[in-house]
């Protein structure tokens, strides 16, 4: 799966919208190839060591980690972080 469609998952899973609203959103904001080639494996098979890519969307602050790792935080509500873990790619 690409990095796009699973974080556009995350987003409408914490965010309870529709898939299709979230996408939408996202797009509006991160370029969805950028956002694949950003995080793409490099000859050695992985992403770039401690890559990173922040940026806020509605209310929620979110985080992409070369290692899969999406956060999906909401800024209004303190405690714990929202997070969405994808199974390794």
């Amino acid at each position: 799966m690409r990095l796009r469609t699973t974080l556009t998952h995350a987003l409408a899973d914490v965010a309870d919208v529709d898939v299709t609203v979230a996408e939408r959103a996202l797009f509006d904001r991160v370029d969805p190839a950028a956002l694949d080639d950003l995080f793409a494996p490099s000859g050695r098979g992985r992403a770039a060591a401690g890559a990173s890519l922040s940026f806020g969307i509605w209310t929620y602050a979110v985080t992409v980690r070369a290692d899969g790792a999406i956060e999906v935080r909401d800024t209004r509500q303190p405690g714990p972080e929202s997070t969405y873990s994808p199974h390794p790619r």
